[in-house]
């Protein structure tokens, strides 16, 4: 069970970084006086509240592997890619704020690691589920609030919730394990934004989470996945009956985004933007060593047709793995690429194993399977957009991040200790050893000393 003091630590760090988190959404930082300010205040309400985490951090120590590897991976990229920024001259104020998403993305997976390893696990996952929840409709408010009304035409560009990924992996978490209310209501939460939003992206994500399970489908179909099914094409049939707007959306992202030479303009422009990425990586050693920064301007073009005109962004851009060595060369970028390429294969076999077997379903395994499902949603996001360039997607991904590695390493410490994985309790009763056999010359002692005793009794 949790102490005090855990549940304390654990509810300040998280009730924090949501709110500093919401005081910096869409926060406009393009060099003016009062973006600067937002981001120091931001800064210094995030490392406030990692500090009184450190400080408030009086649990046990378990051996935690992995973490120190993705520590120090991160930390590297973190080192090259400012002093590269600083080298070129790069302004502080921009490169905080790019580096920010990677500084969230450490200490978000840190403070999640420590928090499964060591806190009552059920605490813990109903604490999570209210934060997705939490996290989705602030996504739709802050957005109403600071943005005014919504254009459901153009959502995708206006609502980027950095808890949908997370909350479509609890459709993997639902066909393994079965989902709480709370967690209910976060997936249909999601899955409407992800049906509003309009973005392809989602889209992947979604099934390359799913795909996961499919060597384990005979296990996982029964009465409830039938009924699931079932409901979801009823709404199908009652969306398209009711003639949605949103399904046309979606039949026109895929057939009317699309140039008269047959450009697609999403893909051409992330395209351009690939090239330019790894043409400035291989332009000389010093680049492909060091990068360029975290403030480095990327570009992309447009097709002819909408103007042939050019667009920059700063430090990240839409692939993470191209923009990774982008800002930290080989020195800053290649070990993160490593430990982030290992993560996403050891969670795929994760979720591959649990949908295949038929272990008892505890809460310590569906967060491990959840936190494998975010590196999986987020690895297949990285391809077309990046993570740690948006600062509620690098909190999430460290959380998905320190969900695996911490469920992982106290599995491991509760079935060295006999502890039983489907309980979380105490550690299973041991079976009492019989001593060593008695030689019979004692034996035949003992009985006759018993049994004179028992007469004496009597009489």
């Amino acid at each position: 069970m949790a102490s005090a003091t855990g549940f304390t630590w654990v509810l300040l760090t998280y009730a924090i970084l949501v709110g500093a988190w919401m005081a910096d959404f869409r926060t406009q930082a393009g060099g003016g006086g009062e973006g600067v300010y937002a981001q120091l205040l931001f800064a210094l309400l995030h490392f406030g509240s990692f500090g009184a985490f450190l400080m408030l951090d009086k649990e046990r120590r378990i051996p935690l592997p992995g973490l120190l590897s993705f520590t120090v991976a991160v930390l590297l990229f973190l080192i090259v890619g400012t002093a590269s920024g600083l080298v070129y001259g790069q302004q502080s104020s921009e490169i905080l704020r790019t580096a920010i998403g990677t500084v969230l993305y450490l200490t978000t997976a840190f403070a999640t690691c420590r928090v499964v390893a060591s806190q009552d696990l059920r605490m813990v996952r109903l604490l999570l589920a209210w934060l997705s929840l939490g996290y989705v409709v602030m996504a739709v408010v802050s957005e109403r609030i600071v943005g005014g009304p919504i254009d459901f035409s153009m959502v995708r560009f206006q609502i980027l919730s950095g808890a949908t990924i997370p909350v479509l992996g609890y459709i993997d978490c639902l066909f393994l394990f079965g989902l709480g209310a709370v967690e209910l209501v976060s997936l249909g939460l999601g899955g409407l934004l992800v049906f509003l939003s309009v973005t392809r992206t989602y889209l992947l994500v979604a099934l390359l989470q799913f795909s996961t399970l499919l060597r384990g489908i005979r296990n996982l179909v029964g009465p409830r996945t039938l009924l699931l099914v079932a409901l979801g094409v009823v709404a199908t049939i009652g969306v398209v009956s009711q003639g949605s707007g949103g399904l046309t959306r979606w039949t026109d992202r895929f057939t009317d985004n699309q140039s008269r030479s047959g450009e697609d303009f999403s893909y051409y422009t992330r395209q351009s933007e690939w090239s330019f990425m790894y043409d400035a990586f291989v332009a000389s050693t010093k680049e492909t060593v060091f990068g360029h920064g975290f403030a480095a301007r990327t570009t992309w073009w447009f097709p002819k047709e909408a103007g042939g005109r050019y667009a920059q962004s700063i430090g990240f851009g839409h692939n993470q793995y191209l923009s990774i060595l982008f800002i930290g060369g080989l020195a800053g970028g290649a070990a993160l690429l490593l430990v982030q390429c290992i993560q996403f294969i050891q969670s795929v076999l994760l979720l591959v194993r649990i949908s295949m077997s038929r272990n008892a379903r505890s809460d310590l395994l569906f967060l491990a399977a959840w936190g494998a499902a975010i590196i999986v949603g987020m690895f297949g996001a990285n391809i077309l957009s990046s993570v740690l360039g948006n600062r509620g997607w690098g909190l999430w991904y460290g959380l998905g991040t320190g969900l695996f590695i911490g469920a992982r390493a106290r599995f491991k410490a509760m079935s060295a200790a006999g502890v039983p994985v489907a309980t979380g309790g105490q550690p299973a009763p041991q079976p009492v050893r019989a001593g060593p056999a008695l030689p019979p010359a004692v034996a035949r002692r003992r009985q006759a000393l018993q049994a004179r005793q028992g007469e004496a009794s009597r009489a």
